[in-house]
């Protein structure tokens, strides 16, 4: 245990470098993990544009399930459709039909058998 002042303040540098070293280790790490992530995105941006995908505005997109444009942001704002952001607009892609294929499906559920009784 240091007992005079001299001793402590020795203490408290060793303590400081060594907080120092740790900092610095950690982020050499997250340097590391970010230039990885950032390598992985740009693989998977240049895979997307390999791809044929085709891209909808939100008036072709909701042209495509006969909804209005109102339904589709409306769904989007609820978060169930995260379209691209392309400049200032969005944007759907083969992905999102598949999404809003599903949303759009239990939307309307199927005639229950007492309805196509009165319908006959």
């Amino acid at each position: 245990m240091p007992s005079t002042s001299t001793e402590k303040v020795a203490a408290a540098r060793r303590r400081l470098l060594e907080a120092e070293a740790t900092v610095l280790h950690a982020l050499a790490a997250a340097r590391t993990a970010l230039s990885e992530i950032e390598e992985e995105n740009h693989e998977l941006r240049r895979e997307v544009l390999k791809r044929d995908t085709v891209f909808y505005t939100e008036a072709q997109f909701a042209a495509l399930f006969k909804v209005s444009e109102s339904t589709i942001r409306r769904e989007r704002k609820r978060g169930k459709v995260q379209p691209l952001m392309v400049g200032n607009q969005y944007r759907y892609s083969s992905e999102h039909v598949a999404q809003a294929h599903e949303i759009f499906a239990m939307k309307r559920p199927a005639p229950s058998r007492s309805r196509l009784r009165e319908a006959s």
